[in-house]
């Protein structure tokens, strides 16, 4: 399990928590300043005679929404790290087939040269083993030089 999917629950009652501490400042906020010039915020009206001021209080918010939309952005955030995932195995897969293809056509190359070059040719092992003939080594040629053109443009 992915420690985003467990932070979730976590999560939503953290929220729930800070929402239910903005709940009291809903009742009505207060700003005004005593004779010393000190700025006051508080939740009671000022004094009598102080000049003081009513603050909006902040939008209310919506728990259930808050949370549905938190769930959506993980499950993107996630999705989106799960695609990535795939597109580095992808990219990984394909360097290893490309990888794999320069090594089998540097062979073809490798045993095109040596059919090109060499006088005597053999094939087989042990007691099978016996000198290549010219027409075979022709056709050996003609089937990797085709294999090549095929392959390994």
């Amino acid at each position: 399990m992915s420690m985003h999917r467990m932070s979730a629950p976590w999560r939503a009652g953290l929220t729930a928590a800070l929402l239910a501490l903005t709940l009291p400042a809903a009742a009505g906020m207060y700003k005004w300043t005593d004779a010393d010039g000190q700025v006051h915020y508080t939740q009671s009206p000022p004094p009598a005679g102080v000049q003081g001021q009513e603050l909006k209080p902040p939008p209310r918010v919506d728990s259930e929404s808050a949370v549905e939309d938190l769930e959506t952005k993980q499950k993107g955030f996630e999705e989106r790290v799960e695609d990535k995932a795939k597109a580095e195995e992808e990219a990984a897969k394909t360097a290893d087939q490309a990888a794999e293809k320069a090594r089998y056509c540097e062979q073809l190359r490798a045993d095109l040269a040596g059919l090109q070059t060499a006088q005597r040719i053999f094939t087989g092992e042990g007691e099978e083993r016996r000198r290549l003939g010219e027409d075979e080594r022709q056709a050996k040629m003609k089937d990797i030089e085709a294999k090549l053109a095929k392959d390994c443009i």
